[in-house]
Protein backbone atom coordinates (compact mmCIF):
# COMPACT_ATOMS: atom_id res chain seq x y z
CA UNK A 1 0.00 0.00 0.00
CA UNK A 2 0.67 3.36 -0.65
CA UNK A 3 -0.09 6.58 1.38
CA UNK A 4 -0.09 10.24 0.82
CA UNK A 5 0.59 11.93 4.07
CA UNK A 6 -0.25 15.46 2.64
CA UNK A 7 -4.06 14.29 2.38
CA UNK A 8 -3.88 13.13 5.78
CA UNK A 9 -4.81 9.79 5.27
CA UNK A 10 -7.90 10.08 2.87
CA UNK A 11 -6.13 8.83 -0.09
CA UNK A 12 -4.38 5.58 -0.36
CA UNK A 13 -2.99 3.68 -3.29
CA UNK A 14 -2.71 -0.66 -3.24
CA UNK A 15 -0.92 -2.47 -5.91
CA UNK A 16 -2.10 -5.87 -7.17
CA UNK A 17 -0.28 -8.31 -9.52
CA UNK A 18 -2.20 -11.54 -10.30
CA UNK A 19 -1.71 -13.65 -13.45
CA UNK A 20 -0.52 -11.33 -15.94
CA UNK A 21 -3.03 -8.49 -14.78
CA UNK A 22 -1.07 -5.68 -12.87
CA UNK A 23 -2.95 -2.79 -10.95
CA UNK A 24 -2.60 0.60 -8.95
CA UNK A 25 -6.26 1.28 -7.42
CA UNK A 26 -6.20 5.01 -5.92
CA UNK A 27 -9.05 5.09 -3.22
CA UNK A 28 -9.66 8.18 -1.15
CA UNK A 29 -12.14 8.68 2.10
CA UNK A 30 -14.91 10.90 2.55
CA UNK A 31 -15.97 11.00 5.87
CA UNK A 32 -16.86 7.09 6.59
CA UNK A 33 -16.89 6.43 3.05
CA UNK A 34 -14.39 4.65 0.79
CA UNK A 35 -13.89 5.08 -3.12
CA UNK A 36 -11.81 4.36 -5.98
CA UNK A 37 -10.59 7.61 -7.96
CA UNK A 38 -8.22 6.32 -9.72
CA UNK A 39 -6.95 2.96 -11.43
CA UNK A 40 -3.89 2.09 -13.52
CA UNK A 41 -3.88 -1.69 -15.13
CA UNK A 42 -2.00 -4.01 -17.74
CA UNK A 43 -2.70 -7.38 -18.50
CA UNK A 44 0.23 -8.49 -20.04
CA UNK A 45 0.19 -10.35 -23.19
CA UNK A 46 3.53 -11.88 -24.29
CA UNK A 47 4.52 -11.63 -27.97
CA UNK A 48 7.39 -13.43 -29.78
CA UNK A 49 10.47 -11.37 -27.85
CA UNK A 50 8.34 -8.21 -26.31
CA UNK A 51 4.94 -8.17 -24.46
CA UNK A 52 1.89 -5.90 -24.85
CA UNK A 53 -0.79 -4.81 -23.07
CA UNK A 54 -4.02 -6.71 -23.97
CA UNK A 55 -6.48 -4.01 -22.76
CA UNK A 56 -5.35 -1.24 -25.45
CA UNK A 57 -7.13 -0.91 -28.52
CA UNK A 58 -5.17 -0.54 -31.63
CA UNK A 59 -1.18 -0.96 -32.15
CA UNK A 60 0.61 -2.11 -29.26
CA UNK A 61 3.07 -0.36 -28.14
CA UNK A 62 5.88 -3.76 -27.35
CA UNK A 63 7.82 -3.65 -24.68
CA UNK A 64 11.20 -5.91 -23.97
CA UNK A 65 10.35 -7.06 -20.02
CA UNK A 66 7.34 -7.50 -17.90
CA UNK A 67 9.13 -4.77 -15.80
CA UNK A 68 9.41 -2.46 -18.42
CA UNK A 69 5.82 -2.89 -19.40
CA UNK A 70 4.58 -2.45 -16.03
CA UNK A 71 6.79 0.87 -15.20
CA UNK A 72 5.90 2.68 -18.84
CA UNK A 73 2.48 1.34 -19.22
CA UNK A 74 0.74 1.02 -15.50
CA UNK A 75 2.89 3.60 -13.60
CA UNK A 76 4.75 6.32 -15.75
CA UNK A 77 1.69 6.74 -18.71
CA UNK A 78 -1.30 6.06 -16.18
CA UNK A 79 -0.19 6.45 -12.79
CA UNK A 80 1.93 9.05 -12.64
CA UNK A 81 -0.08 11.24 -15.40
CA UNK A 82 -3.17 11.08 -13.13
CA UNK A 83 -1.40 11.83 -9.99
CA UNK A 84 0.57 15.06 -11.92
CA UNK A 85 -2.62 15.79 -12.92
CA UNK A 86 -4.94 15.85 -10.21
CA UNK A 87 -3.53 14.75 -6.91
CA UNK A 88 -0.25 17.04 -6.60
CA UNK A 89 -2.75 20.39 -7.72
CA UNK A 90 -4.82 21.85 -4.71
CA UNK A 91 -7.66 20.00 -3.45
CA UNK A 92 -9.97 22.09 -5.13
CA UNK A 93 -10.31 18.78 -7.68
CA UNK A 94 -11.83 16.87 -4.65
CA UNK A 95 -13.96 19.44 -3.61
CA UNK A 96 -13.44 18.01 -0.53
Amino acid sequence: MLAFPSTTGRIHAHVHSRSGWDEIVVWARWKSQWDIIHESEVESLATDNAYVCALCEGPHARIPSLEALWVSHVFDHQFLAWFNEKLARPFDYFHW
